[in-house]
């Protein structure tokens, strides 16, 4: 199964604890994925619960686990517990999460899989900044005179009345 890579809308459907290949347990979270007129489908995301970084500087693969499971509402106490399944009431089943799909290409086949599970709005789109980062690093005085420049050189528009529609 394949479609483009982007951000989906997703509910989460399922989870528990399955293994790698190689026996080492893994947290899987399974998702109603709503890829727009590609269709509906149900894909996986797993994460690792491995406490040691692969490369030094790294983040251990069990911190972006932890953070995946608590953004999609864990309520318990460590995340080996969510091997009972959603007979555990740990996770909210239903629950809307933004899900970044990519393509994944393993043995020669290329599939698409859920690399990120992020709150709605959080992940990928523009991040808020304050006034104060902006006047850090523009000239406001030259934005309000370019916005006067341009407002200027417009036709002027009246106001439309409001119709109560």
């Amino acid at each position: 199964m394949r479609i483009k890579p982007g951000t989906y809308p997703g509910t989460l459907t399922d989870y528990g604890i399955s293994e790698t290949k190689a026996g080492d347990p893994q947290v899987f979270l399974i998702f109603d994925v709503n890829a727009g007129d590609q269709g509906n489908y149900s894909m996986t995301w797993y994460g690792l619960m491995n406490t040691v970084a692969k490369e030094s500087g790294k983040k251990a693969p069990i911190e972006y686990t932890i953070k995946t499971i608590l953004d999609c509402g864990f309520s318990g106490e460590s995340p080996e517990l969510l091997a009972a399944g959603p007979e555990s009431n740990l996770m909210p089943l239903g629950i809307a999460m933004d899900l970044r799909v990519e393509d994944n290409t393993y043995d020669g086949t290329t599939t698409s899989r859920i690399r990120f599970v992020n709150v709605p709005g959080q992940g990928g789109g523009p991040g808020r900044v304050g006034y104060e980062e902006v006047t850090k690093k523009v000239s406001v005085d030259a934005i309000r005179a370019e916005l006067i420049k341009q407002r200027a050189n417009r036709p002027h528009v009246e106001k439309k009345q409001d119709v109560g529609w």
